[in-house]
């Protein structure tokens, strides 16, 4: 199930790994319990192992609901960050993938952008190495998460630029820093080296696409349907965020260093989605 067959003779999965990295904490737990006790198979499938991928959805959203509420109170009072909360939770897709197709990789795709979020922004106030290594490794593990997610890389590219004269004093930041970058590089690098090993293991080579069957169509991109229609419009479903997206073009001065980064990572990531061939792809509404 959701692997193929590669010419070689090995089975390969049709997904990238980064998966099994957020579940593995909980799998181990699930996987001692078992061993300890006996009273289930020690398979990765009976009940202790379903329970705890369950288990591991609720948790990583909590930790990823404190986060995401800590970092916007420095910009916003209590009832405004209470509001976006439950609109986040309530008028989103993350309801559905908290409580129907909970272990599919959006609620945890979510929680490692507000954790690159919060790194992205506290480097840029504070630099330090530690924070440039855990962008990077953010990075590297939201791309083998879902590959597309590469583009997250554009949040603390893009951070702080909000003019010409802004991308000169970027640039000389990152060089005064030069050594953070050379670490965020290598955490991307050791995320992507976990997924390079297990390719050339599986079928000889370092770089392969894992869905053979499906891909891109650049030319073709549906994204009128994949923003509006019935089929999977993520606007006609998510209408409040349209307010999001009206929110970009406010002149505020908390959105000044942001806007930039999310608004081209936005544009690229619709373009990216609905470019795939399977454009309706997905369990939820839009």
């Amino acid at each position: 199930y959701q692997a193929h067959d590669h010419a070689n003779g090995n089975r390969v999965f049709s997904y990238t790994g980064g998966m099994a990295i957020w579940y593995l904490p909980f799998f181990l737990l699930a996987h001692l319990f078992v061993k300890l006790f006996g009273l289930f198979a020690p398979n990765g499938l009976s009940p202790p192992y379903q329970i705890m991928m369950l288990t591991s959805v609720l948790v990583y959203f909590s930790i990823g609901l404190f986060v995401l509420r800590r970092l916007l109170l420095r910009f916003f009072d209590d009832g405004v960050v209470a509001l976006v909360l439950l609109i986040l939770v309530w008028g989103t897709n993350l309801f559905h993938y908290i409580c129907v197709d909970s272990t599919h990789a959006h609620v945890y795709l979510a929680v490692g952008y507000i954790f690159l979020l919060k790194w992205t922004a506290e480097w840029h106030e504070s630099p330090q190495r530690g924070k440039a290594i855990m962008i990077g490794l953010m990075i590297g593990l939201l791309t083998i998460s879902r590959p597309t997610h590469i583009m997250s890389a554009l949040i603390p590219l893009l951070y702080g630029i909000s003019s010409l004269s802004s991308v000169g004093e970027k640039f000389r930041l990152v060089a005064s820093k030069w050594s953070h970058l050379v670490l965020l590089v290598l955490g991307v690098f050791v995320m992507g080296a976990l997924q390079m090993t297990y390719w050339k293991i599986a079928t000889g080579s370092f770089i392969y696409f894992c869905q053979p069957e499906q891909g891109f169509d650049f030319l073709k991109p549906h994204i009128f349907e994949g923003l509006f229609s019935y089929r999977k419009g993520w606007l006609l479903y998510t209408p409040i965020m349209a307010f999001a997206i009206l929110g970009l073009f406010m002149r505020s001065p908390v959105l000044k260093p942001w806007r930039m980064a999310i608004f081209v990572l936005l544009v690229v990531q619709i373009y990216l989605i609905f470019s795939w061939r399977i454009w309706w792809y997905a369990s939820s509404y839009g």
